[in-house]
């Protein structure tokens, strides 16, 4: 809280005290009111025509500890061309897309940030919320770094990218549904590994046979399909719809089961 004390212990907040307090901060962060003692800050925030004495403590209090990431709306969003929305008006042109947090911001980040912009925007931030778990190991405890020494082997993204390589690892991650605790074990990322493997044998087999087509040449029409091709044709548009349908409604780990499902069976088994 950007208020200042008299000599009695009297609150000094002012509008004008507190727009040249957003101006210091704005240059150099919030840790500028701590840092300086509070004649350093009075200096640079003293109204022009303040008349009263000067202040002789300053607020060391809190309005909300998710006030600074709660405003960001308007202190982030709508100062960064980058966030914008480029030919769009009013709302749609800074409102986010998508807030991403973990389940514990509901009452957080994600309330004070709705909060915040109502009063002040008159909209909510975003258009989508998306909520995650935790990263729990084999006995459902959740991992931290502050946890980290106590586990027999290191559980960090390096530790099993140096194992498995990069590309099993976000096969891992997107096969997991993230709306829930994530557990991380060798034995969970092993068997997807041994997905990654038929997808990777599937895509290099298909590739294999098409190194050489042509489409101006060897395309071939719809009425010259046999009942095998108009069979997979079909299945792999069911799957690509529902493959689609699951990337919209951010349910990643579908879209990892239709398309394992499909290699193995449809593919691969009939």
């Amino acid at each position: 809280i950007p208020a200042f004390y008299s000599a009695e212990g009297d609150p000094i907040l002012d509008a004008r005290i507190v727009r040249k307090t957003a101006d210091l901060i704005e240059q150099h962060g919030s840790n500028v009111w701590f840092e300086r003692d509070t004649d350093a800050l009075w200096a640079d925030i003293k109204p022009e025509d303040w008349k009263d004495a000067d202040p002789a403590g300053k607020s060391q209090d809190t309005l909300d500890v998710w006030i600074d990431s709660g405003s960001s709306s308007r202190s982030v969003i709508m100062q960064r061309e980058e966030l914008r929305h480029p030919g769009k008006e009013g709302i749609e042109n800074w409102q986010a897309d998508v807030y991403l947090e973990g389940s514990d911001q509901h009452r957080g980040w994600f309330q004070s940030s709705l909060l915040l912009s109502l009063a002040g925007n008159g909209a909510p931030p975003f258009k989508t919320v998306l909520t995650h778990g935790f990263m729990v190991d084999a006995d459902r405890e959740k991992i931290a770094k502050s946890r980290e020494g106590s586990y027999a082997k290191p559980q960090t993204c390096e530790a099993y990218i140096g194992e498995y390589g990069a590309d099993i690892v976000r096969l891992w991650v997107a096969s997991q549904d993230f709306r829930n605790d994530i557990t991380v074990s060798n034995e969970r990322i092993k068997k997807v590994a041994e997905t990654y493997r038929n997808l990777r044998n599937a895509l290099r087999y298909q590739l294999s046979n098409l190194y050489d087509f042509n489409p101006a040449n060897d395309t071939v029409s719809d009425n010259d399909l046999t009942g095998l091709d108009r069979w997979i044709l079909d299945q792999f548009g069911t799957m690509q719809r529902d493959v689609t349908a699951a990337f919209n409604r951010f349910e990643y780990h579908v879209v990892y089961q239709r398309i394992s499902q499909f290699v193995s069976v449809e593919l691969s088994a009939i």
